[in-house]
Formats: C-alpha cells, structure tokens, sequence
C-alpha cells in the first residue's frame, strides 16, 4: 500500500519522531492546528513499519465504557451477562498501536483511566458478569499511545 502523504521537511520529521518514540515505548502527544496531518503522521508510521494501529476519535460525549469497556448483554438467547473489551483494552492486551485523536476533549474519567494503565502497565476493569467481578490486564510490551489534539 502506497502512502498518500506528501514529502515535505515537517512530515518526514513528525514520522521520524513517531518511528523513535514507539522504539522507547513511551506515549506520545502530538499538538497541532487542525488538518496538519497528526493522525496522518501516525498511520504512515504503523505502515512502514506493518503495524496493526486503532484509531478512535474522542469527545465530550464519550465514555470509560466506550475506550475501556463495558458490561453488555449477550447476543444469543442466553440473557447472560458479558464484557465487551473497548478499543483502548483491545489494544493494551494485543499490543496494537492505538491513536487517540482529539485527547483534549476526553474526560477526566477517561484521562485518568489511561493515565493509571501507563504508569502501573496493569489495567482494571470492573466485570460483573465475571465470579471475580474485576479483570486485570497487563499492558503488552508491543503496545504503543499516540493521541493528537489541536490547541
């Protein structure tokens, strides 16, 4: 798959700064007006390295259920309870690369779950349809955060 990126100084170094962030390991927050290719930077950057990467657009209006999970029914006629993994819980376990675009928006709930999984690399979820009510998931060593925002 070919790149529909233009070459130019800013987006070779904002490629060049994903490719060495992601080789520490260590999340990375990248700023910028609206439209000048964060999100972008970050796609082509999983690709030249064939990197599964998630994307997922925050807001005001999104949930801890929506990023981590949530406890939903199940689909079959069972009635049974289940925990459906959220993308930011998906990408933490499988070591996918994960972008969170508009990180500004997201609530102080949300910010604070993140913020717990990175430092302890262990993350918590409550499952009440699980006999031990809670999950923990330890970060896998492949799984990387990027997030954009605009100022």
């Amino acid at each position: 798959r070919r790149t529909t990126l233009i070459s130019v100084p800013s987006t070779e170094a904002n490629i060049s700064l994903i490719l060495r962030s992601q080789e520490e390991g260590f999340p990375l927050l990248i700023e910028g007006q609206t439209g000048i290719g964060k999100s972008a930077a970050v796609m082509e950057a999983a690709r030249l390295l064939n990197r599964p990467l998630v994307r997922f657009n925050l807001s005001s209006s999104v949930t801890c259920g929506d990023i981590i999970g949530r406890v939903s029914l199940s689909s079959d006629t069972s009635g049974l309870l289940k925990y459906e993994k959220g993308p930011f819980t998906v990408a933490f376990e499988s070591g996918l690369w994960l972008l969170l675009d508009e990180l500004n928006l997201a609530s102080d709930d949300i910010l604070q779950s993140i913020e717990s999984a990175l430092d302890t690399g262990l993350l918590y979820c409550d499952d009440p349809s699980s006999t031990k009510s809670s999950l923990t998931i330890t970060k896998h060593e492949h799984f990387r955060l990027f997030a954009t925002q605009n100022p």
